[in-house]
């Protein structure tokens, strides 16, 4: 039984991915949205697809990008997020993110935010809990 458990617990560590510098953007208390951002470093020799994102801090939560349409730069939805095989992916401002959108109730600095994340495949959900951060917008 200690066996099965072990083997269990390395499996799934086996397929874990790893966290950097995961911070949440401290906007004005009035601010219904803001933004998720963190490094994620796959070690893996597979690619792995970041589907989701879910947090009870948040009516909604959704994967974003900014594009560049019509000579303007907007945010835009996006179904998933590629972390290549033994490469990296950051989530940042102006970039790929994530959005909590509908907060429910104002965040505070240096507050922690727990925010799972969903992936497709070998790693289905990982915790994260980046800090409320004041960031500058790039």
């Amino acid at each position: 039984m200690k066996i099965a458990l072990l083997i269990m617990l390395l499996s799934f560590n086996a397929f874990a991915l790893e966290f950097q510098n995961a911070r949440v953007r401290l906007l004005p208390p009035s601010t219904p949205a803001t933004g998720v951002f963190v490094d994620i470093i796959n070690p893996h020799d597979f690619d792995v697809t970041l589907v989701k994102a879910k947090s009870s801090r948040a009516k909604r939560v959704e994967l974003h990008t900014h594009i560049k349409e019509n000579g303007m730069m907007m945010m835009r939805e996006v179904p998933k997020i590629i972390i290549p095989a033994k490469g990296s992916t950051q989530l940042k401002p102006g970039s790929f993110h994530i959005m909590l959108i509908g907060l429910t109730k104002p965040l505070k600095l240096n507050e922690e935010i727990p925010i799972t994340l969903v992936f497709k495949d070998h790693i289905k959900e990982q915790v994260i809990k980046p800090t409320v951060q004041k960031i500058k917008r790039h």
